[in-house]
């Protein structure tokens, strides 16, 4: 999703997830992401929207974060 600036970017999935699997299989790979319905008050357990925070992180960084999220996404989808 188009964002000017900022310190976080919102990211749509093609599909809807499991938000505790995914955050779970993040966190496994050292990496933190958001799902978006944890900024609702009646959160559903699924979520196709995250939150990523790039604040003070390199363009290597950046990269290599959005690599494991990848790794993250296909371990709870297969």
């Amino acid at each position: 999703m188009g964002v000017p600036g900022g310190l976080h970017a919102p990211v749509r999935l093609p599909q809807a997830v499991d938000a505790g699997d995914l955050t779970a299989a993040c966190l496994a790979r050292d990496t933190a992401v958001y799902p978006m319905n944890w900024f609702q008050s009646a959160p559903a357990a699924t979520t196709d929207t995250l939150v990523l925070g790039y604040g003070n992180l390199t363009e290597p960084a950046i990269a290599e974060g959005v690599s494991r999220l990848g790794a993250a996404l296909l371990a709870i989808t297969r």
